[in-house]
């Protein structure tokens, strides 16, 4: 097993485990998917995958598994359901600009543009199933195509990772959202 095998197995089997898959990993076929994912991404040339495609291909699901008609924004936390596949396209479209002229800017700005693109797939909740892992994948990726060394997200920092995407959650997108009527309240 090389190195980047190495990284990209312990990269995926922390997301597993902050995703609360722990105990099912050594017979998960999720988790070999999200293994070859991670792989894929540590590994490959840096490229940009849709999360879409992350997400079809982590879950094993043939069909665009979108999050549909859930009033999410009733529970407060997650924009209404109609209004999934326009966020996710405006957070594909933000990834694909933004990353094209970043290549200048310092570490730390693609850094904070990594984690702003996490933050914010994690919040749009886009699919019925994988949305932690599909934006722990996509942050890794951007990680890549910005040309910035892998940063870990330790399983043994869960608490703190679930409180930073809390935070961001409440304080910034939910104002957001209610803000251009995505969500009610």
């Amino acid at each position: 097993m090389t190195r980047d095998h190495s990284l990209a197995d312990m990269l995926a089997l922390d997301s597993a485990r902050i995703s609360g898959y722990e105990n099912n990993v050594n017979n998960d076929e999720a988790f070999e998917r999200h293994q070859t994912l991670m792989r894929i991404i540590v590994e490959g040339p840096g490229r940009l995958i849709n999360p879409v495609i992350l997400n079809m291909e982590l879950c094993g699901d043939v069909r665009l598994a979108l999050r549909r008609g859930m009033p999410g924004g009733q529970h407060g936390h997650l924009p209404e359901g109609k209004y999934t596949r326009a966020l996710l396209k405006y957070w594909w479209w933000k990834a694909e600009s933004f990353v094209k002229h970043l290549g200048t800017e310092s570490e730390e700005t693609r850094s904070r543009f990594c984690w702003m693109m996490h933050d914010l797939l994690l919040s749009i909740h886009p699919f019925t199933r994988g949305n932690g892992r599909t934006a722990r994948l996509s942050f890794y990726m951007l990680q890549r195509a910005t040309g910035i060394p892998l940063s870990p997200i330790r399983y043994e920092k869960a608490p703190e990772y679930l409180s930073h995407c809390e935070v961001h959650q409440n304080q910034v997108f939910v104002p957001l959202m209610r803000k251009h009527g995505f969500m009610s309240g």
